[in-house]
């Protein structure tokens, strides 16, 4: 069994309570009680310290998930709806790092434990000379002007402590958006070149039956578009959706690497069959680095596919491939697995067994080359840059 933390939507109860309870607990005096029953009195006053202590330190009171050091670096013609995308709550973390949070939550709540102990035992022991101040300062003053005194100042502490915590809270929450780079999703209309192409990919002869090209044209025609931007989150505060002017989306796509775009369907879409399925014709893209002076190297080789989940269009991706280095180590496995039968089992995987074991470095030229450029929305080919493969052809 463990101590609760009381949820912060109870804040303005457990303030109100807080601020009431300290009030009040300073208008008692000893000279109230009977001598038989101070004893009692200065438990009770010593359980009320430590339980108003505990409601101190509580997140209803103060919240104590700000994190005072979680702050952000950088910065971050088409109708978009633009929304925080949830699925990223971990980039940049480790997803199984949850029982962090927990360990923290049990740190926290047991300091505030020790101190509202701490606090009760200094308001048993310090109960007499606490009494003795209390019944001089009453002595000098009119009968009950100190108790309103003492009772005005120790509330006007309590509520002001609450107000100093919430402006001290929304200001480490502006610094922590100032600058704070996220990621999400931006809906856009697919560029004309972009569906020039696949209009082109799909007009290649289908292995199987040109009808699922039909279908996967048809569903083109009723999708909405989103690709994955990162943004900053002093500009696009917030988490409700926003709406970008044309200006806005161009200057957010215009350097954002982008190597899918993710299709959104109604579910009263054709599908296709068979239901999971890469379409089984590509078109390879060679972007050419004669225009663009700030891209170096030699660029790569990249294929435009579509993704099927479900008989329904997922994606339109645009990866980087390396056919030669593919076919070179699958050649190479091949030629390097007499050492292995059925039955044999490797825990790291072929390719990892054939690396660590069997393959010296020599033999396959692994020197680190430049990588390939990024391809922002703008780079994706035009149906004229396209050479079309179809699988198994």
């Amino acid at each position: 069994m463990r101590l609760p933390d009381i949820p912060r939507r109870h804040r303005l109860l457990v303030r109100t309570v807080s601020t009431i309870g300290s009030g009040a607990l300073s208008i008692v005096r000893r000279r109230d009680f009977a001598p038989e029953h101070r004893t009692a009195a200065r438990a009770a006053y010593a359980v009320a310290t430590a339980a108003l202590t505990w409601l101190g330190g509580t997140k209803a009171f103060a919240n104590t998930d700000t994190d005072l050091f979680d702050f952000g670096g950088g910065e971050a013609g088409e109708p978009a709806r633009y929304a925080e995308d949830e699925a990223f709550a971990f980039v940049g973390e480790d997803p199984d790092a949850w029982w962090v949070e927990d360990a923290t939550w049990k740190s926290q709540a047991f300091l505030n434990l020790v101190a509202s102990l701490g606090a009760g035992a200094a308001g048993w022991f310090l109960w007499t000379p606490i009494q003795n101040l209390k019944d001089t300062v009453d002595a000098r003053l009119p009968d009950g002007v100190g108790r309103g005194l003492n009772a005005a100042l120790n509330s006007s502490v309590m509520a002001g402590t609450a107000f100093a915590l919430d402006k001290a809270e929304e200001f480490i929450a502006g610094e922590a958006i100032d600058g704070h780079i996220d990621f999400g999703d931006v809906e856009i209309d697919l560029p004309a070149r972009i569906r020039a192409s696949l209009d082109a990919l799909l007009d290649q002869p289908h292995p199987q039956s040109q009808d699922v090209a039909e279908v996967v044209r048809a569903q083109l025609d009723h999708a909405r578009f989103f690709v994955s931007v990162t943004y900053s989150r002093k500009q696009f505060p917030g988490s409700e959706p926003i709406e970008l002017s044309d200006a806005d989306l161009a200057t957010m796509l215009a350097e954002e690497e982008v190597s899918t775009i993710d299709v959104h369907l109604d579910s009263e879409a054709p599908r296709t069959i068979p239901a999971n399925q890469t379409y089984p014709v590509s078109g390879l893209f060679a972007p050419s680095t004669d225009d663009d002076a700030e891209r170096s190297g030699e660029p790569g080789v990249y294929e435009l596919s579509l993704d099927i989940r479900d008989g329904l269009l997922g994606s339109i991706n645009l990866y980087s491939v390396d056919a030669d280095l593919d076919a070179e180590v699958a050649a190479m496995t091949a030629d390097h697995l007499g050492a292995s039968a059925p039955g044999t089992f490797h825990p790291e995987g072929v390719a990892g067994w054939l690396e660590t074991e069997h393959i010296d470095e020599d033999e396959v030229d692994l020197a680190e080359e430049p990588a390939d450029p990024p391809l922002t929305l703008a780079d994706w080919p035009a149906p004229a840059d396209l050479t079309f493969r179809t699988d198994g052809a």
